[in-house]
């Protein structure tokens, strides 16, 4: 869900991009629990980051609208083992 997250805030801006990737590394939680959910998501973006379209990114978000890409690098990695960067990632 956060690399969802990230590609909606790439499709805005890729400085904004850059700013949640680092403060969202900056707050993860715990690697063992689920954490990144779609409210915490939701709620990190609008207390965090300014300057984007916030009903666009909820709206993106909800709707799931970057998850098939994201699905799709996450094959590639699993097929080839390769731990470089994809997409805006």
């Amino acid at each position: 869900m956060a690399a969802s997250a990230c590609e909606a805030i790439a499709a805005q801006s890729n400085e904004k991009f850059w700013e949640f990737k680092r403060k969202l590394y900056e707050h993860q939680g715990d690697e063992t629990k689920i954490w990144a959910t779609p409210d915490f998501l939701l709620d990190f973006v609008k207390k965090n980051i300014e300057g984007i379209d916030y009903d666009r990114f909820a709206k993106d978000l909800k709707e799931y609208t970057y998850m098939l890409p994201v699905k799709e690098d996450f094959k590639t990695v699993v097929t080839t083992g390769s731990t470089e960067p994809l997409n805006s990632w």
